[in-house]
């Protein structure tokens, strides 16, 4: 069991009342013209919804909608803002928590007013949101965490298009008059098969958006998994535009949780310095159209040698290159217990437990009272446990660059 309590006091100012963000040239400013630098954590926003079996999901949505209400919470964005953030990418988990799968273009408003709830916590203690699409009509990326069990339909699913440009739209007008939303993070991790498709469908979302939100910036991710900013056409036609990568590198170590740091792989170095050069290169495309990149996601596996130093490196080389940032993540319902996050579940959580049991023709909403209400309670972080060393490492760097 967590407090929630590392880190700085909630700041006492904080009462709603945060300024318009915007882009100029490649920083980021508010109204006033004052540079502000994205600091933050990876948040997420909804349900299992797109990770378990179709059958489960029809069975069970109104027990996927009730976990959101425990996923996260107030306490979340206070333990956030104490921790010295002042934003967090705000990953709306599946598009299937807002659209009805079975009737496109229709709309779950009690989930919408979940996500209002959020924004008002956003609010409260001065945290602004990247709202962030994780999932996508169709998928966008053959690995399974884009939905619809890793399909990448979306790219040649007119349909499908639509569904993702109107659901936007119905966000943006949402969302229109409340700064605290820093902007619209558009899809995670694109995996587009030609570069065409892949500058069309973000070009149509932004006009959507742009029919109802004149303000709030764009993030556009470099095609392949957020590595290759080059795939967007210069220039953008918005001014208002971010562009986003995630750096996981190298996979192996990041993502995989295998070798040493520092070490060499595969005869080549794996140090700060060639961390700094690869992320130099990543970044090169957005330096040369003068815009502000926000690095969304970065991190390594716990199970990774050395990984603590290799997560400070990465921030320090974030800091001298002046880049936005967002940790990924603050937390993990898997029980995975190598995972990035801040906070995780056990193994044994009782929800972890339903989810394993979900393929097996299980009913969620048919359990009883008592077992149901012990699941959807344990999804709440103050129960997950956390990795101290790790948070007071992110502490660090967010207490000591605010703003």
């Amino acid at each position: 069991m967590v407090a929630l309590t590392l880190g700085l006091p909630v700041p006492s100012s904080f009462a709603g009342d945060v300024p318009w963000l915007l882009v100029a040239g490649s920083r980021i400013v508010d109204e006033t013209g004052r540079e502000v630098r994205l600091r933050g954590v990876q948040m997420d926003f909804g349900s299992a919804r797109g990770d378990i079996p179709r059958t489960v999901v029809a069975q069970d949505g109104g027990f996927l909608d009730e976990m959101i209400d425990h996923v996260v919470t107030e306490e979340d964005f206070k333990d956030v803002a104490r921790m010295g953030a002042n934003s967090a990418r705000f990953s709306l988990t599946t598009c299937k928590d807002f659209e009805n799968e079975e009737q496109p273009f229709v709309y779950r408003e009690e989930n919408l007013k979940r996500l209002d709830k959020a924004v008002a916590w956003a609010e409260k203690y001065g945290i602004y949101l990247v709202l962030s699409m994780r999932q996508s009509p169709g998928g966008h990326n053959p690995s399974p965490h884009s939905g619809n069990e890793g399909s990448n339909a979306l790219w040649s699913s007119e349909q499908d298009q639509q569904r993702l440009v109107s659901l936007w739209k119905t966000i943006a007008q949402r969302y229109a008059d409340r700064p605290v939303v820093a902007g619209y993070d558009l899809l995670n991790e694109p995996f587009a098969p030609d570069q065409e498709i892949y500058n069309s469908v973000f070009t149509n979302i932004i006009d959507a958006i742009r029919s109802v939100d004149k303000r709030h910036m764009i993030f556009w991710e470099g095609n392949e998994w957020g590595k290759k900013l080059d795939w967007i056409k210069p220039p953008p036609l918005d001014g208002n535009i971010v562009f986003s990568i995630h750096f996981y590198e190298p996979g192996s170590y990041a993502v995989k949780g295998q070798g040493d740091y520092p070490s060499r792989i595969q005869g080549r170095d794996f140090d700060k310095e060639a961390l700094r050069k690869a992320l130099e290169r990543r970044t090169e495309y957005a330096r040369k159209l003068n815009k502000p990149v926000y690095v969304g996601e970065f991190g390594a596996m716990a199970q990774a040698g050395n990984y603590l130093q290799y997560d400070r490196d990465i921030l320090e080389i974030l800091e001298g290159l002046k880049l936005h940032w967002g940790y990924w993540h603050y937390k993990n319902i898997k029980g995975n217990t190598q995972t990035q996050a801040i906070y995780h579940a056990q193994p044994e959580n009782p929800f972890f437990q339903l989810m394993k049991g979900s393929g097996k023709g299980k009913v969620l909403s048919m359990l009883p009272a008592a077992e149901r209400d012990k699941a959807l309670g344990s999804l709440e972080t103050s129960g997950f446990h956390e990795k101290t060393q790790l948070k007071q490492l992110l502490v660090g760097f967010l207490s000591a660059n605010t703003p």
